[in-house]
This record gives structure tokens, sequence and C-alpha cells, in this order.
């Protein structure tokens, strides 16, 4: 299943007004100042707040950086319309002493501003702690990211964010191998489940997509054993097995997940699943919203299975 932007609840938006967000107890008079290190690099976040949050920063210009996201967690996505590649830092710049001021961010679609001030002090070469000062009273919010290294797992989440921004751009070339780079980092983990709403994402993509440089059923088909048995993932299984012309196991895959999004507690399931609050009515009314929509595009799927035709987006 695709993942569409949700419903935007504002009072919590305010507590993610940048992209960065909470951790550690320390001010930045306690860490020691690291002028020579750069902030440059692909960072994840740690804390339990939004943990695997993935952004990459980039010098623009001398001490001059600005920073994308490439993996956005679900709890930030399906809660707040936060978004792959959607905002960027407006402006990082390096002080004398080795820290860095964080000013505001903007949005890549339309360029409109949110302003916020924050300040980054590099711990550690490999670690930043971020403490956010913004107008909407977050003041003192504490933040610990992690510099990631170029072979671990979380390097596909950094693919897959690549892949994304460049298929917006339409660099379809560039897009497809960084989807197939992120699947192949994927396949060597011994637990390939563990990452399985990035493994939900790249089979969305490569088994939907009406790109023919990005459409590869194939690869996709080899994250089916990632994926989970709830009905978004349902759903997802469906769209690549009719990719790959199994029409039978399409439908009754999508028949499945039909049933789960008809479910009763389905928005409990989703939210539980997801790691929110399953009782949480706010987040329930706001799934029951748009399951509402999701549930047509459900039915207009298995319809194409019936009649022997694999769903493109």
């Amino acid at each position: 299943m695709k993942v569409s932007k949700s419903l935007c609840f504002s009072a919590a938006l305010l507590q993610l007004i940048t992209v960065f967000a909470t951790l550690v107890g320390c001010s930045p008079a306690m860490i020691p100042s690291l002028a020579n290190h750069g902030v440059s690099g692909v960072w994840v976040r740690e804390d339990d707040a939004y943990q695997g949050w993935v952004i990459e920063i980039q010098e623009t210009s001398p001490d001059e950086f600005e920073a994308k996201s490439l993996w956005v967690p679900s709890v930030a996505r399906e809660m707040y319309s936060f978004q792959i590649g959607e905002k960027k830092m407006r402006r990082l710049s390096k002080r004398k002493d080795g820290t860095y001021t964080l000013e505001g961010l903007q949005r890549f679609d339309d360029g409109s501003p949110s302003y916020s001030l924050s300040e980054a002090t590099l711990a550690t070469k490999n670690r930043m702690i971020i403490i956010d000062d913004n107008s909407q009273g977050q003041i003192g919010d504490r933040q610990v990211w992690r510099r990631v290294d170029a072979q671990e797992a979380t390097m596909a989440y950094a693919d897959y964010g690549h892949g994304k921004i460049a298929a917006n751009i339409e660099s379809f070339d560039q897009a497809a191998a960084a989807y197939k780079k992120a699947v192949l980092r994927l396949q060597k983990e011994k637990d390939m489940a563990q990452h399985r709403d990035l493994a939900n994402e790249l089979a969305w993509q490569l088994a939907t997509s009406k790109n023919e440089k990005i459409h590869n059923p194939k690869l996709a088909l080899s994250l089916l054993p990632a994926l989970q048995t709830w009905y978004s993932h349902i759903d997802t299984a469906a769209a690549v097995h009719a990719a790959n012309g199994d029409f039978e196991k399409a439908r009754t895959l999508q028949e499945e997940a039909i049933a789960g999004i008809n479910a009763d507690d389905a928005e409990q399931v989703y939210l539980r699943n997801n790691g929110l609050n399953e009782n949480n009515i706010l987040l329930q009314l706001g799934l029951k919203f748009m399951n509402s929509g999701m549930k047509s595009q459900f039915i207009e799927r298995l319809e194409l299975y019936e009649k022997n035709q694999a769903y493109r987006d």
C-alpha cells in the first residue's frame, strides 16, 4: 500500500517544528566543542520519540549547510504529515566555537517557511546533540543523532529516500538505482522483517510504478518475506503478486486486505502495529477518515485483479 499523507494534527505538529527531535540531559556548555569535525553526512535519530528518522546534511557553501529528510518514521508521517524529502533545513551555519545554529525549515514543494531556532553541538565526531529553542514553547527540547556508517543497514533507508526524491524530480534512472541499492542492502540482513516498513514501501514502488525504469516486480517479490499480516502490508503483497502475473494469489490477498480494513478493530490494529497508542481516540478518528478513502482503493484494485490486470500507481 502506498503511504499517503494523513491528517495533520496541528497541536502535535508544534512538537515537530524542526526535522530533528528529543533526548539527552546535558546542555551545550557541558559538551566539548569539536570545531574540526563537520556535520556533513547521513544521521539517524536515536531517542525513543522519533527513533529511526534519517536525514542527510550537505555543505552548500563554506560553513553553510542544508538538511533533508531521507526517511521519516511512521509516527511522524501518519500523525503529523511529515514526508520524505518535503522539508529541508532553511539555514544551518557553523559558529566560531564549533557549534551550529539551525534556523527554520522550508518545504520542498511550495517553499513556505516554518521558523524555529535550534543549536547543534557535536559531542563526538559521530554524535550530535540538538537543543531546540523555538517560538512554539518547546524550549530546551533535547535530541540525539548518530552519524550513520556507510555499511550499516540504516543506509538502506537513506538509499530509499534518495530514490523518492529523485523520482519526484523525474530522475528515474537515479531513482531506480537507489531503490535497487536499498533492496540489496536489506537482502544482506539476517532478519529483513525488522525493516518491515521500508520493505513495504520499496515493494510498493517497485511493483506499482508506472515508470518502466523503476517498475521491477521480480525485485519486489524478494521483499515479501519482510511484510506483515495487517491490511496495509497485505494490500502491498497483493499488488506484488499481480505485477508478477499471479492474479489468483493477488485476488485472495486483496480480499484479506479488504476484510482487514473493514474489521471493527482496524484502526487499533494499524496503530498497534506501527508503535502508536491504539487507545488514542483522536488517532482512531483520523485513521477512520483515512481508511474510508482507502477502502474504495482496495476494492478498485480487487476489481483489476479479477480482470487479470495489475495495478500501476
